[in-house]
């Protein structure tokens, strides 16, 4: 099913089954580039939603020349994303993933 709201934080809403066994529900975030790494551009208010959903919340990171996709978790992609330092904090910003 996908998304069509300015309001949502993600691109589409899919299903998968949980370790409990029953259905639950993935938001997807989905980013592309065409030349390895590839650079994503993130948003402050995409990474915060991310953060608060992290059992539920994955980027889809589509290789427009291969047309490989690379599926990442909340935490994979953490490592990479800026961290506020004194009075800056970060609104936008640039992440490569190794697709």
């Amino acid at each position: 099913m996908l998304i069509d709201d300015e309001g949502k934080v993600f691109d589409a809403l899919s299903y998968r089954p949980r370790d409990d066994g029953c259905i639950g529900e993935i938001q997807i975030e989905v980013k592309a580039g065409r030349y390895s790494p590839i650079g994503i551009d993130l948003t402050r208010q995409e990474w915060d939603y991310a953060q608060r959903h992290p059992d539920t919340y994955l980027f889809h990171v589509w290789h427009l020349g291969t047309e490989e996709l690379q599926e990442i978790t909340v935490s994979e992609l953490g490592i990479s994303v800026p961290t506020d330092e004194g009075r800056g904090e970060w609104q936008s910003a640039r992440v490569t993933v190794g697709v």
